[in-house]
């Protein structure tokens, strides 16, 4: 546990200065590769260090600008206590059909693996109306993951 804790810290530290040094024109490109170059557990851990709204950042990158795409929705979803309220924030204003659909596939991962939305009703209102703005080819996704949030499979505790 303690080897994985020091590869994250080591990533994090590599990244700033590295950043810092080459003043790299793409931020969000370079700390996305560096993080998938991580092992899954080492890169749930680098990401639930930085705040909230970049781990949303990182995620929307990969999620749309990455090849092939990425999903690092499990990841966002583990760190459900800070990202929570950002998703649902961003959901409520988001315009693209493509990453309104990504966003919710973080909830949707939040709600199988970590805690139950199906009591939340507003991170269910938001959701649902979100889902009816989506068109297709991404409706069909949407509304296959709102019921699932709706109607878990696994039953967890509720997110407070």
């Amino acid at each position: 546990m303690q080897m994985k804790m020091r590869g994250a810290l080591r990533f994090l530290l590599g990244y700033v200065l590295s950043s810092a040094i080459s003043g790299c024109a793409n931020p969000d490109k370079e700390l996305t590769r560096e993080l998938l170059s991580l092992p899954v557990e080492q890169r749930a851990q680098a990401l639930s260090k930085f705040p909230a709204e970049k781990q949303l950042d990182l995620y929307m990158y990969a999620y749309n600008r990455m090849e092939p795409p990425v999903i690092l929705a499990g990841e966002v979803a583990r760190n459900w206590q800070t990202t929570l309220p950002v998703i649902k924030s961003r959901i409520s204003t988001e315009k693209s059909d493509h990453l309104l659909a990504g966003l919710m596939m973080i909830l949707s991962a939040m709600s199988s693996q970590y805690c139950s939305l199906a009591k939340r009703d507003d991170v269910l209102a938001v959701a649902s109306q979100a889902v009816s703005k989506i068109g297709p080819p991404y409706r069909d996704l949407a509304r296959k993951q709102l019921n699932e949030i709706r109607h878990p499979e696994n039953q967890l505790p509720s997110c407070r």
